[in-house]
């Protein structure tokens, strides 16, 4: 398996959005109201993902694709002293492809001057949580996320976790 890390670019928007439903719904699906899931389609994915590629890493599986062609298989983005979101493909987790992209997130946000980054965790997603905790991370206080949905304004509980990248 060959990845190799870069910027991610426009084209990228169907891959992105693709690796992003699927880990999402694998990683929350039964954490969220269902009026969250519902609207957590793949068009939504879809819509969004656009706006994270000015701050986002992808990681590339050089040879997975169709005929040899290069897929992403899962990505990272930053934003002001946060890492914001960080997903991979089922076929690619356990491959160390987690731990390159949250380490990349890390070096963008020291490189931009943050001293200690923060992340949201989504509570009961006890997978990721052991994660970030392997890679250094701390969960310091609970937060909330908050959505409008058809059914109204969903809350989600989170923890706010930092590390310190000085």
């Amino acid at each position: 398996m060959a990845i190799f890390l870069r910027a991610a670019t426009v084209e990228d928007t169907d891959e992105v959005a693709a690796v992003w439903h699927d880990a999402w719904h694998d990683g929350h699906g039964n954490l969220v109201p269902a009026a969250w899931r519902k609207l957590r389609n793949r068009e939504n994915f879809r819509m969004r993902a656009p706006a994270l590629i000015p701050h986002m890493i992808v990681a590339v599986d050089e040879a997975a694709g169709a005929e040899g062609n290069d897929i992403i298989c899962g990505f990272v983005t930053t934003e002001d002293n946060s890492l914001e979101d960080l997903f991979v493909a089922a076929t690619h987790r356990g491959t160390g492809v987690a731990a390159r992209l949250l380490r990349a997130g890390e070096e963008q946000l020291a490189a931009a001057g943050v001293t200690t980054a923060e992340l949201q965790c989504t509570q009961g997603n006890d997978r990721a949580q052991r994660f970030y905790e392997k890679m250094g991370w701390q969960a310091v206080r609970p937060g909330v996320q908050e959505i409008d949905t058809p059914d109204g304004r969903q809350s989600l509980d989170n923890w706010i976790m930092e590390k310190s990248l000085a």
